[in-house]
């Protein structure tokens, strides 16, 4: 009702674009910030937090079904459509609770604190909606939504709606995403093999910069479950005095505490981290937030503890930590030297692999390469380096019948999921000296040079390449955890 009464004191019924649509959007989100400000003050508490928690395993729960299959058509539908708006309002609200630093209980009765919990997620969802379609606006399709405010005595009250065109690349962006979410055995493969080349390239600089190898963490993590026990009415979430966790990890593992406590930094949520960042759902490049980090921690009279969730515990570990370490992205708290040095390996080694599988798949079909290709020698032996100007050419692959030369540039890319990532990477494609341009440009060079293209495939891949064989540039994205092999 605020919300309506606040629009309509600005506005007239109508559609609105642009600069102006945003300005409505952003009015707002405004109020519905005021709005859950007030009332998580009063209904944020230990109990809250642990609902939150457990409503937020729940709809994992759901999602982890969809992408089994295992839902009927209803069930699933509902599902894709609301559970990543869902989970994402919950751990906004999660992290909006840390912040608070709550007491175990609010002062208010029962009923009361149903309402202010009602209230908030009303509130929360809001933000996180409206976040999106200013993203939308700003961003990405600044002429082509519309905020569309209705007149008074309606169901609804405004409606964000993208122009047909629009609405088609979004849904296509979409998509892809829920792609790369899609469950099946052979991508669970990939995670475990990809947990396993991190493993083997991070456990030594762990263990020199942090005190654990990078297995030794994941088991400390793991064994959690076998020697904690959640307390009775706690949705199954952990609530355990810090000090006293890291002891008993100590004592069962036989991990140095001061170790155990360094490699948990960069898995825990705190106060201190989301007031440093100002924490905003509509930002979601922000490095401090419940998705990448499984604990939080929250005081207590007798000390701070820590809070968490089996489930969502090793989800986070076993997807979101391995996936951001296989593409460059570590935890401030873990950013070492050597840790650093190992992971930008990592990266290489994936990214070398890329390629490679792209070389067996023309190889397949009986196209012959050359890769990682940083010089080619003209008909005089003379060499033309190439590694840095116009850029090395991770395949060059001509035809059986020597008349075609495809250019292939391989290019793992982190998924978007949500607007605002999206935009960037519409930005590292499409930016000036980005991703696209500088294919551009090694392909202007190959055209320029043709001769000494046709010659260097002759010698190295022993077809008798076409003195007229067209070059076509092709980029090649994955998306996905998938490693190929070594």
């Amino acid at each position: 009702m605020m919300m309506e009464a606040r629009l309509r004191q600005i506005a007239t019924p109508g559609t609105y674009t642009g600069q102006e649509a945003n300005r409505l959007i952003q009015s707002l989100y405004a109020v519905a910030e005021s709005e859950l400000t007030q009332v998580l003050l009063k209904v944020a508490s230990r109990g809250f937090f642990e609902f939150l928690v457990f409503m937020h395993r729940e709809w994992g729960r759901l999602v982890t079904k969809m992408q089994k299959g295992e839902l009927d058509a209803h069930d699933a539908n509902l599902c894709q459509a609301e559970a990543a708006l869902e989970r994402r309002t919950l751990r906004y609200l999660l992290e909006k609770s840390v912040q608070l630093a709550p007491l175990e209980q609010p002062a208010a009765a029962r009923d009361t604190i149903l309402s202010y919990t009602d209230r908030a997620y009303l509130a929360a969802r809001h933000l996180v909606e409206l976040s999106d379609h200013s993203n939308q606006l700003y961003y990405l399709y600044p002429d082509e939504a519309e905020v569309i405010i209705l007149p008074p005595y309606q169901q609804r009250y405004f409606e964000f709606q993208l122009q047909s065109a629009a609405a088609t690349r979004y849904l296509h962006y979409r998509n892809i995403e829920q792609e790369y979410f899609r469950f099946n055995g052979k991508n669970q493969d990939d995670v475990t093999q990809l947990t396993q080349l991190i493993k083997e390239n991070l456990n030594t600089p762990f263990a020199q910069e942090l005190g654990l190898t990078f297995s030794q963490t994941m088991t400390c993590c793991d064994q959690l479950q076998h020697f904690v026990r959640a307390a009775k009415n706690s949705f199954g979430v952990f609530f355990v005095l810090e000090q006293a966790l890291y002891e008993a990890i100590e004592k069962r593992c036989s991990y140095p505490k001061d170790a155990v406590q360094c490699v948990m930094a960069g898995l825990i949520l705190t106060k201190e981290s989301l007031d440093r960042e100002k924490r905003a759902a509509f930002n979601t490049k922000q490095h401090f937030q419940a998705r990448y980090r499984p604990f939080a921690r929250l005081p207590h009279p007798i000390g701070l503890h820590l809070t968490w969730d089996t489930g969502t515990l090793l989800w986070v570990l076993t997807n979101e930590v391995i996936h951001n370490i296989s593409f460059g992205k570590l935890p401030d708290e873990w950013k070492r030297g050597k840790i650093t040095a190992a992971v930008n390996d990592i990266q290489q080694e994936l990214s070398r692999r890329f390629v490679y599988e792209v070389k067996d798949q023309f190889a397949a079909c009986g196209w012959k390469c050359v890769v990682e290709v940083k010089q080619l020698r003209d008909a005089h032996n003379t060499r033309h380096i190439i590694e840095n100007s116009p850029g090395e050419i991770d395949v060059l692959a001509v035809s059986p019948d020597g008349q075609t030369i495809a250019q292939v540039e391989c290019k793992r890319v982190s998924p978007s999921n949500d607007t605002r990532t999206y935009h960037d990477d519409l930005s590292d494609f499409y930016g000036s000296g980005k991703f696209v341009e500088k294919a551009k440009r090694k392909h202007a060079w190959l055209m320029e040079n043709h001769a000494v293209v046709v010659h260097h495939l002759k010698c190295s891949t022993g077809i008798e390449v076409s003195d007229n064989a067209k070059i076509h540039p092709l980029f090649l994205p994955i998306r996905h955890r998938k490693i190929p092999k070594a």
